[in-house]
């Protein structure tokens, strides 16, 4: 389509996107002073470890509470972080320790480590807008990407490194679109290896490429998905290698550090999920029919990290789990094999990682995230999936609050959030000028208003008694927005004519 079509300028789009980097540059710096959580605490031990200690005890060292628990190579990419750490003018950056250590120059360094690590993400928003037709269409989802409310609470606030992570994913989305599988699935199994929550997308990944390239023409190709097996393990080789040169032992160890046993069905802080709706239904039937807990078990609103009991309701297991999650991907694989399509791809992988966030075990509420920007990759195309694109996103930043928790941090969070969500509504109706949202979904998220009322104000002065409801209410009404946006997704996923 040509500029004139677009209604753009053709220097518009090189000066939008370098102001959009530029204003987000801006918003990171500004929030370096801000609180950070024990992930801080947790990035700076992992950089101390993998520094200090020869790689056959990376996986081993406990001296603190903050053991490295993440894919080599992540670890692989702590220890260059600790090659440039400033430790001329800090000496104590590096060390492990069993208590936390903060300074001024370890902050400054960390936040910036995030802030340069974002640079991936900003490539990988550039090249997969060079997919799209237009300027407008590029500028768009360049900006909502890029001014991502959440990462900015998770990363810049919060302190975590979820900006790469998904820029990684999204190279990745973009080669198997233009064809290039290979590098596609390469690029995925860095992924992996990098954090190994990307297991969420794996089921739309391994779906998409055995129908879409290892079955040209509906025929099966065996040297195709030899390449592709052998170029996936290669990736294995090259992370888990020079562990397994130290011993079969090193691989026993790292995936008990990646996947430990004896969590509990939810985090301390619900993550707005099915399991949210289960424990509260729970909770409240207990309450009518006067039903205790048993005296081993530990209640849901425990806010501990640990197996629970229901008291009503059927106990949730690992293994019920496991097969709720299979159930739901089950109808969603099975279209993508036999009508795959870059589109229903893309939705896929959005849906996988949904999936795992509505029925999974012990699911964080950050990792709503990895739901929510790859939804991104699809409001160019569909008027509905924008629409609900913009409802999710609005819902599940917010049900981030909580992770924030300190009251300095409360202006900070409601002005990203409002920011994204505006640029979000303005961007998609750009793309669709008759997108309107329904009168339901207007008031649902007008109910966040009073919600945060209560949770800032009303619960603190009057009801301090009960310190659990800001988090449980959040949890709960949030819950009910992410899963009926799972549902309006899957449905339209069923109805989409590509």
């Amino acid at each position: 389509m040509s500029d004139k079509v677009d209604g753009l300028p053709p220097h518009w789009r090189t000066n939008g996107i370098l102001l959009i980097v530029t204003f987000s540059l801006c918003l990171k710096l500004l929030l370096v002073p801000s609180y950070v959580s024990t992930d801080f605490d947790v990035h700076r031990n992992w950089m101390a470890i993998t520094n200090s200690l020869p790689l056959s005890k990376w996986y081993y060292e406990d001296t603190s509470e903050w053991t490295l628990d993440y894919p080599p190579f992540f670890a692989y990419f702590e220890w260059a972080l600790s090659q440039l750490a400033p430790i001329d003018i800090d000496p104590d950056l590096l060390d492990i320790r069993p208590d936390p250590y903060r300074s001024w120059t370890t902050l400054l360094y960390q936040r910036l480590t995030v802030i340069a690590s974002d640079i991936v993400l900003v490539l990988a928003a550039l090249y997969y807008t060079s997919t799209l037709r237009t300027d407008k269409q590029k500028l768009i989802v360049f900006a909502v990407i890029i001014l991502n409310a959440g990462l900015l609470m998770l990363d810049h606030i919060h302190f975590q490194y979820n900006g790469m992570l998904l820029g990684l994913l999204l190279f990745s989305i973009t080669c198997l679109q233009k064809g290039r599988h290979i590098t596609g699935s390469i690029l995925f199994a860095i992924c992996l290896h990098f954090k190994h929550i990307n297991l969420y997308c794996a089921p739309a990944y391994f779906t998409y490429l055995l129908s879409h390239y290892c079955q040209p023409h509906g025929r099966f190709s065996f040297s195709r998905f030899v390449a592709l097996g052998l170029s996936v393990a290669s990736i294995f080789v090259f992370s888990l290698g020079p562990f397994l040169f130290h011993g079969v032992d090193q691989l026993a160890q790292i995936l008990k550090r990646l996947f430990p046993f004896g969590r509990g069905l939810c985090h301390a802080y619900w993550a707005p999920n099915a399991w949210a709706i289960y424990n509260t239904v729970d909770r409240i039937l207990a309450r009518v029919l006067r039903v205790k807990n048993s005296e081993t078990g530990t209640s849901p609103t425990s806010g501990l990290v640990q197996d629970i009991e229901h008291v009503v309701l059927p106990t949730i297991t690992p293994s019920i789990s496991l097969i709720l999650v299979l159930l739901s991907l089950s109808p969603m694989l099975v279209l993508l094999y036999r009508r795959p399509s870059a589109l229903k791809f893309k939705l896929s992988v959005a849906l996988c990682s949904l999936s795992f966030f509505m029925f999974g075990w012990h699911v964080h509420e950050k990792a709503i995230l990895m739901s929510i920007v790859p939804l991104y990759l699809v409001v160019v195309d569909d008027i509905s999936l924008a629409r609900i694109t913009f409802f999710l996103t609005t819902v599940g930043h917010y049900s981030l609050f909580p992770v924030l928790y300190q009251s300095g941090e409360m202006m900070t969070k409601i002005c990203l959030l409002l920011l994204h969500s505006i640029v979000c509504l303005l961007g998609f109706q750009q793309l669709h000028p008759s997108m309107r949202l329904s009168w339901l979904e207007c008031l649902y998220l007008s109910g966040l208003v009073p919600l945060q009322l209560f949770v800032s104000c009303l619960q603190p002065a009057f009801l301090p008694q009960y310190p659990f409801l800001p988090l449980m209410f959040t949890s709960i009404y949030t819950s009910l927005g992410t899963i009926s946006s799972y549902v309006a997704i899957y449905l339209r996923l069923f109805t989409l004519k590509e």
